[in-house]
């Protein structure tokens, strides 16, 4: 049940920002416009950096384990290819990230950051629908953590 409560305190944070820009209001936004287009884009990047240190942190993991793992019952020839296609894809793909990151981040801040804090400023529908979206999750959050106390 931990997991069932783990998830409704993310929805809860999802909502929260969500809800923001219409609680803050459009007079509000175009005042931190800059500050929130550079929020959004080293938010979007700390996400991927996240990931990318998930990625070193799980094949760590997966490594220690499948050695401790072959002190007792060997490591047959199919599970370490397997590992090795795993760690090859995986590195593959930290390697873009690492030789692309400037260009990564000024796609974020261009086609992402910028229309974003733009709509959100001038668009009063699109503040009500994620003010509604928030409140939904908010809900869905509130009561994964209810059933998580219930049933724990």
């Amino acid at each position: 049940m931990k997991w069932l409560n783990a998830t409704g305190l993310l929805l809860q944070f999802l909502s929260f920002w969500f809800a923001a820009p219409e609680i803050l209001g459009d007079g509000f936004l175009k005042r931190m416009q800059v500050g929130l287009k550079s929020f959004v884009t080293k938010l979007s990047v700390l996400v991927v950096i996240v990931v990318v240190l998930g990625y070193g942190l799980t094949f760590s993991v997966m490594g220690i384990l499948k050695g401790m793992n072959a002190t007792e019952t060997p490591v047959t020839n199919y599970e370490m290819v397997q590992y090795y296609i795993a760690f090859g894809i995986a590195t593959l793909l930290y390697l873009i990230f690492i030789f692309n990151y400037k260009k990564i981040r000024a796609f974020i801040d261009s086609r992402v950051a910028g229309p974003l804090i733009e709509k959100l400023i001038l668009n009063a529908d699109l503040r009500k629908n994620a003010l509604i979206t928030g409140a939904i999750l908010f809900t869905i959050g509130f009561l994964a953590q209810f059933m998580a106390i219930l049933f724990s």
